[in-house]
């Protein structure tokens, strides 16, 4: 028989929680985080109405919308423009300039935001290709993805209120931005630089459908995976990466002690992780 919705979840329904979520995004909801999962579960389940939480762990294998609710209530959405922004002097001083140079042959240069939020990261890199000279005859591209499909909805909105400005120079407001409301929408030139889209890391045939990319930001998203979901995903951001190709991760997350494709690049900035150019891996193929 279904009971009234629990303030606190018994040990099968947390498991049961925990289930869906890791299969249907790879996140792991562990026990540092189990007061949280629980209270914002129980406020999703009140927020539909449900008579039990049984009853709203049913709703939730089988509503696509709901599913989506409940994972942006899970998910961090702390991101403002130029965010950790040592790490876009990395990319602009050091790494623009390298695949500037790679990729001057095909005159085009495209940098994926996986798990770009509300867009703000994705906007960010945008602006640092539109102003680099390096880039003037280049088809510039950004690609930001999402998990969650609001997220993805704001981000094409572009519209933002003072929050999303802390890391951003007065120099740079009149150049990113135009007022909108009681807010700032991000300029024509750089919004023209974007698209936006849902993907699921854990799905490779989404993945794939953004195409191979110059440099990957996937920044604070590692840190809600497991270990076996982080080896999943790895693969196809190198797969994804032409050789040569860039991988920025948030300054918590590593791949140093994971058997993973990709080599560590110590920046002046940053440590960053790269897919092996080309004639480097020729090289070592003939070696071998």
């Amino acid at each position: 028989m279904e009971r009234s919705l629990p303030a606190t979840l018994d040990a099968r329904e947390l498991e049961e929680l925990q289930s869906i979520v890791r299969a249907l995004a790879g996140l792991s909801l562990e026990n540092a985080a189990r007061v949280t999962i629980t209270r914002k579960a129980v406020e999703r389940a009140q927020a539909i109405g449900s008579r039990s939480f049984d009853h709203y762990l049913s709703v939730l294998r089988s509503s696509f919308d709901e599913q989506d609710r409940l994972l942006e209530a899970l998910t961090t959405k702390e991101t403002y423009f130029f965010r950790q922004r040592y790490q876009f002097d990395a990319f602009e001083e050091e790494v623009i300039p390298e695949l500037a140079a790679a990729s001057r042959g095909s005159g085009r240069l495209t940098v994926w935001s996986a798990g770009c939020s509300t867009g703000e990261e994705a906007y960010s890199i945008a602006y640092l290709l539109a102003k680099n000279p390096l880039l003037v005859n280049f088809k510039v591209h950004v690609v930001g993805t999402d998990l969650c499909e609001s997220n993805v909805e704001h981000a094409r909105r572009a519209i933002y209120r003072a929050s999303s400005f802390r890391a951003t120079s007065p120099l740079e407001m009149p150049e990113l931005f135009e007022p909108e409301g009681d807010g700032f929408r991000v300029s024509a030139p750089v919004r023209r630089l974007c698209s936006f889209r849902r993907v699921n890391l854990m799905r490779p045939d989404e993945v794939r459908e953004v195409g191979r990319v110059d440099a990957i930001f996937c920044r604070n998203v590692f840190i809600y995976m497991d270990e076996e979901t982080r080896a999943r995903v790895t693969p196809l951001f190198y797969e994804r990466l032409v050789p040569g190709g860039y991988l920025f991760l948030g300054h918590t997350e590593s791949l140093l002690n994971s058997d993973s494709p990709f080599e560590p690049v110590h920046l002046q900035k940053d440590l960053v992780y790269r897919r092996a150019p080309a004639a480097q891996l020729a090289a070592r193929r003939n070696a071998s």
